[in-house]
Formats: structure tokens, sequence, C-alpha cells
């Protein structure tokens, strides 16, 4: 009984210390400043997250006012 309960916890004790030495050598390699610019990101759809809506809606006005002017010409 004594030696399941040591080869279980020896197991334990591995995984666990595989975990974390694969998630810090993960850190290690990657690139902090896609971090930066993924947050970068974040933040500004945060402070407006109807930005890209905004936009097309702009552009649809404005293509609706020249096809308007356009028909206006034509008459």
């Amino acid at each position: 009984m004594d030696a399941d309960v040591l080869i279980v916890v020896c197991l334990l004790i591995f995984i666990v210390v595989g975990v974390n030495a694969t998630l810090f050598t993960m850190l290690r390699r990657k690139n902090t400043t896609g971090q930066i610019e993924l947050l970068q990101r974040a933040a500004r759809a945060a402070r407006n997250p109807w930005k890209q809506g905004d936009e097309q809606i702009k552009e649809l006005s404005r293509l609706v006012s020249e096809l308007d002017n356009n028909e206006t010409d034509e008459d």
C-alpha cells in the first residue's frame, strides 16, 4: 500500500512540475509586443465598441447621397 501511495505522489509531483515548466518556457518564448498590441486594440474597442459599424453607416450614407445627387443631375 505504501508503494502505491509513493507512486501516486511522485506522478502528481512530476505532472505539476512538468506543467509549470511548460508554462514558464511558453511565457519566456512569447513575444510581449504582440500582447501589448492585443491589449491596445482591446482598449480602443472598449472606448468605442461601435466604431466599425459607425464608419460603415457613414460610408453607406455617403454613397446614398452620391446616388441621390446623380439621379437629380440626370433629371
